[in-house]
């Protein structure tokens, strides 16, 4: 497949393949048809049936006889027109500068000596409760009480 295709010209192309081999074989494409059909690697085809999957283009069924690929709504295509395949680098910076601020900040608030676990502490409380007075404490059974117990 031609790599200067934008993401919308593969996208027709993918569902043509689609409703080729649907119309040919009678069953939907496994990705890999798709890939075989167009002249791409299994990797290609996968990320373009899942980017077509993401706008609500098509549709993947897993069954007994392997994923398939189904026609949903051909018009959520058009949505893809402009867009190009991949980010340019500065997009893609710019999200792992503010992911990795993300976790330093999370990670700076673990490691804090006033941090405390909301859940943890809450817990704590409620055991704490528990040891002080013994009736709110919940009632179990013993096991064994009724393997033991007579029948009437």
């Amino acid at each position: 497949m031609n790599d200067e295709l934008s993401l919308y010209q593969k996208a027709h192309l993918v569902v043509a393949a689609i409703r080729l081999h649907a119309y040919r074989e009678g069953v939907p494409p496994t990705p890999e048809q798709i890939g075989e059909a167009l002249g791409m690697n299994r990797e290609q085809a996968h990320f373009l049936v899942n980017k077509l999957v993401e706008v609500g283009a098509v549709q993947v069924a897993e069954g007994s006889f392997g994923t398939r690929v189904l026609l949903a709504d051909h018009l959520k295509l058009e949505e893809l027109e402009g867009h190009d395949l991949t980010p340019s680098i500065e997009e893609e910076l710019a999200a792992f500068k503010v992911a990795q601020a993300q976790r330093n900040e999370q990670l700076g608030k673990l490691f804090e000596k006033d941090h405390v676990d909301e859940e943890k502490k809450s817990l704590q409380e409620d055991l704490a409760a528990k040891l002080a007075d013994p009736s709110k404490r919940k009632k179990t059974g013993n096991p064994l009480d009724a393997m033991f117990k007579k029948k009437l």
